[in-house]
């Protein structure tokens, strides 16, 4: 069985949406530079059933920083940025988007990864002179905020960010740049159990924010963006020097940085691949063992599973979730 990639439009830089059909048979769309994992189901019909699904991007969409959560990890896939974990992010299908969320406690739990070369103007990229910070997410408080909380942000005395404040006396999202010795802010309303795809641009010119992928507002600025102090950024928290502060209650889809400013066509774009719906898979026939359950049970048939030598499922800590381990000698699950 092949595979055939063929382009199909244009993304955000760093990215490509491509097409690919199977055995002759168009498939789906799959966007950011992604690799194809295809597996063959029986049908009743007499045929074969190619499964395809997203797995771990080749470069990611975004040239910066790209943590995509429907990978199962919070991984980088831009530049592979080191992180630490505080506390114990929970990674978790959410039915709404049909994607792999993770959810911060607002207290302890973040994702906090090392941006000291994206913040370096002598390397390439960075995001000293023009940027886009995307943030997909959703406020979990049990009220509405008060004071301000970071959903993926760093923009300790510098730097970018996503963030929810109480503005106005009113909840808002903000979009963060420290441009000219200042925070430059842009706002837009807040609701308790929503989602929103923010998209927040800087070309040099102009700082420009995105809902759901419609331009919701700008301002004129121009000058560099001013690196924060503490040069990492978190999801989950902001940055303080070397450790997480201004703790979110929030779950968050997706979050990436480029080193330019998207258009509003690659904006559009962009929220449209990451919303789109995934393809439906049928159920197995023959054989269907997910180790979820924790167990080799065979949910097609019932087939007996009969392990050699005691191979041990564990939850894998990079996935946040079940997966076997074979020693390559005698253990091997049948």
């Amino acid at each position: 069985m092949t595979a055939e990639l063929s382009p199909a439009t244009t993304l955000p830089p760093a990215s490509r949406t491509s097409t690919f059909a199977l055995n002759g048979a168009p498939a789906a769309e799959l966007a950011g530079g992604c690799t194809v994992k295809a597996s063959l189901v029986a049908t009743g019909a007499g045929g074969w059933f190619a499964e395809h699904r997203l797995t771990s991007p080749r470069t990611g969409v975004a040239d910066v920083f790209d943590v995509d959560f429907r990978n199962g990890s919070p991984v980088d896939h831009a530049a592979g940025r080191t992180f630490t974990t505080y506390g114990t992010p929970k990674l978790s299908a959410n039915g709404t988007l049909n994607h792999v969320v993770a959810s911060f406690d607002g207290s302890t739990s973040a994702y906090f990864y090392d941006m000291a070369s994206a913040w370096n103007s002598a390397t390439t990229p960075n995001l000293t002179t023009a940027a886009t910070v995307e943030c997909w997410f959703r406020y979990d408080g049990s009220a509405l905020p008060t004071s301000e909380q970071e959903a993926c942000s760093g923009i300790q005395t510098g730097g970018i960010g996503i963030q929810v404040n109480y503005v106005s006396k009113k909840p808002v999202i903000r979009s963060a740049f420290y441009i000219g010795g200042a925070y430059r802010y842009l706002s837009t309303p807040l609701d308790l159990n929503t989602w929103y795809h923010v998209v927040a641009t800087y070309d040099g010119a102009a700082t420009k924010l995105y809902l759901n992928g419609a331009l919701v507002t700008q301002s004129a600025i121009t000058g560099p963006i001013t690196p924060p102090g503490g040069r990492y950024f978190v999801l989950g928290a902001d940055t303080a020097s070397a450790a997480p502060e201004k703790w979110s209650p929030s779950s968050v889809a997706v979050s990436r940085l480029w080193s330019t400013a998207l258009t509003a066509d690659q904006v559009a774009a962009l929220y449209a691949a990451d919303t789109a719906a995934p393809a439906t898979v049928p159920a197995a026939d023959v054989l269907d063992v997910d180790l979820a359950g924790g167990s080799f049970t065979d949910k097609a048939s019932g087939a007996t599973p009969d392990p050699y030598a005691d191979p041990t499922i564990d939850t894998d800590a990079a996935r946040g979730s079940k997966a076997v381990s074979f020693d390559g000698v005698g253990q091997a699950g049948v």
